[in-house]
This record gives C-alpha cells, sequence and structure tokens, in this order.
C-alpha cells in the first residue's frame, strides 16, 4: 500500500532545527516563539555571528503535507461459527498480521534541513529524523496477533480473548545510548455472563 498526502506535525524539534537554519541566514522560523533575550543570552551569543534570541517559550506546530509511505505486510483472518453443536454455540477467531515493510520518505522540509547539515551549514551532530524503514520503530511491531473464543450454551456465555505484539524500539528513551526496547508482551482476558 502507499499511501500519499499523509498529514502530521512537523514536530517541535524540527522546527527549533528549522529556526537554528533560519537564524544562520538571518532570518527566523515564525512558529517558534521566544521571549525577549535576557542579558545572560546575549552574552551566550557573543562571538557567534548570529543575533542573541530568548528562551522558546512555546513552538505553533502545525499539521503539513508529509511524504509518502509504503507499507507492506501480510493479515491472516479466521472466523467459525459453530452452532447447534449440542454442547452449545462456538464462536472462533483469529488475526495474524505480519509487517513486511514500513518506509517513509524524508519530507521537502525535512530534506532541507539533512541538506544543510550535509553542506555544513547547521551543526554535523544535529540529530533529524531521516525518516526510512519504520518497522519495530514507535510502536509499528512485525508481528501481532489476537484470538478469541466464545462459547454459549442457553443462557451462559464466556469466552477468552488474547493479543500479541512483538518487540517495539522506542526512539524517544535512550538508556546508555541506546533506544530502549519495548519487549514482546502477550495480554489475555477472559469473561462469563448470564442473560
Amino acid at each position: 500500500m502507499k499511501q500519499k498526502g499523509i498529514v502530521g506535525v512537523y514536530g517541535e524539534g524540527n522546527a527549533l532545527i528549522n529556526d537554528y537554519l533560519l537564524r544562520v541566514q538571518g532570518l527566523s522560523d515564525p512558529n517558534v516563539i521566544r521571549a525577549a533575550p535576557t542579558a545572560d543570552d546575549i552574552a551566550l551569543f557573543a562571538g557567534t555571528g548570529l543575533t542573541p534570541v530568548g528562551r522558546v517559550t512555546y513552538v505553533d506546530d502545525l499539521y503539513r503535507n508529509l511524504e509518502p509511505q509504503t507499507v507492506r505486510g501480510l493479515d491472516f483472518g479466521l472466523n467459525v461459527g459453530l452452532r447447534d453443536t449440542g454442547i452449545g454455540d462456538f464462536t472462533i477467531s483469529a488475526n495474524v498480521a505480519y509487517l513486511l515493510k514500513y518506509f517513509r520518505d524524508a519530507s521537502p522540509d525535512i530534506q532541507v534541513l539533512i541538506d544543510a547539515r550535509a553542506a555544513g551549514t547547521i551543526n554535523e551532530d544535529t540529530t533529524i529524523p531521516e525518516g526510512g524503514d519504520l518497522v519495530r520503530n514507535d510502536g509499528f511491531p512485525r508481528w501481532r496477533a489476537s484470538g478469541s473464543l466464545t462459547w454459549k450454551l442457553g443462557q451462559f456465555t464466556a469466552g477468552a480473548f488474547v493479543s500479541h505484539r512483538s518487540s517495539v524500539i522506542d526512539d524517544d528513551i535512550t538508556v546508555s545510548g541506546q533506544n530502549w526496547t519495548v519487549k514482546s508482551y502477550t495480554t489475555a482476558n477472559s469473561m462469563c455472563s448470564t442473560t
């Protein structure tokens, strides 16, 4: 599946990097709202060639178009209903999804920042999300599976549900320089009722 016209937020971090790039060019990002520079701010900027600015009070993080993304996977489902079996009615369902590819290109706005970093206009250590393969990143597990079983006999109903997700990497949390890995997990619940 190729998704186009995706809408999302630019991101506060990206807006701050863009503000940095524009300030190097003598401009500023109007979405980055700053307080007036203090004496300490002015001293901090001394000798940098940049106009002193105050602390960021907020970033107006607007929605905008993002680049296309390609998603490929396999999704298998099974639904079976067994009626009047002599020991009640059964409903069985199962779903398994395997994510083969989840790739997002860098948007034109992000590409400007990447190019500026490559050209040395902004610091080469500036971290910029460059898109790429998102499988296992930020909540996109490779495997997801779920299943349920419901049994009904007269006015009595009982059921169970189980769900499994494989591990993912949380890019927002680092431990000892490594992104946090959220281990795979399985949850289950059951219910019974009479009517």
